[in-house]
């Protein structure tokens, strides 16, 4: 449960980075809630070795990008 909530409060801080009341913050934890949970289940699902996170960071960088956020992956885009 530790991880878990850990995991949804990194994700957290890029998206209410801006919020600054307690009962603020708790509503959009809870609007984000349920797009952030099936990307904790999936990750843990299937899980790749250390520095070897290739699906992992292609689905971060996927949200974030829909986030509105420009991502660097490392790879050349073309």
């Amino acid at each position: 449960m530790r991880n878990r909530l850990l995991c949804l409060a990194s994700f957290m801080f890029a998206v209410v980075g801006h919020a600054q009341t307690t009962p603020r913050v708790m509503d959009e934890v809870n609007a984000v809630y349920p797009k952030v949970e099936p990307l904790y289940l999936d990750i843990h699902r299937h899980p790749e070795l250390s520095f070897h996170e290739q699906q992992t960071a292609t689905k971060l960088a996927a949200g974030l990008r829909e986030l509105g956020y420009e991502v660097s992956t490392g790879r050349r885009r073309r």
